[in-house]
C-alpha cells in the first residue's frame, strides 16, 4: 500500500537542520521491514552583496550612462536555485531590465 503522514518541522530562522525520518511496515505474519531517509530543512537565507558598479553615477546626475552598466557582486548559500536581477529607473516600480542568470558557480 501507500500513503503518507504530515508531520511539522520544529524549526527556528536562521538555521539549518537534519532529520532522519524512519518507516517500519509489518504484515498480518510479523514479517517487518524498516526504511529512513534523511530531510534538510533550511531557514538560513541567501548573502548577497554587490562589490562593484561601473561607471559609477554621482548623485548630482552629471554623468549620463548610454550603454553597458556592470554590477558584479557575490552571492554565499549552500544550495543556490537561481540568481535573478533587476534595474529600476529612479521612482519606478517596473525594472528597466530584468532576468535570471540560473545558478552561478
Amino acid at each position: 500500500g501507500s500513503g503518507y503522514e504530515a508531520c511539522k518541522a520544529l524549526k527556528s530562522t536562521g538555521h539549518r537542520y537534519l532529520y532522519t525520518a524512519s518507516f517500519k511496515a509489518t504484515d498480518e505474519n510479523g514479517n517487518s521491514m524498516t526504511a529512513g531517509r534523511s530531510v534538510h530543512i533550511d531557514t538560513l537565507p541567501p548573502v548577497v552583496k554587490i562589490t562593484s558598479v561601473t561607471p559609477i553615477v554621482n548623485d548630482s546626475g552629471t554623468q549620463y550612462v548610454n550603454g553597458t552598466i556592470t554590477i558584479a557582486g557575490t552571492v554565499n548559500e549552500a544550495d543556490l536555485k537561481d540568481v535573478t536581477y533587476a534595474v529600476y529607473i529612479a521612482g519606478s516600480s517596473t525594472p528597466a531590465a530584468a532576468g535570471s542568470l540560473g545558478v552561478v558557480y
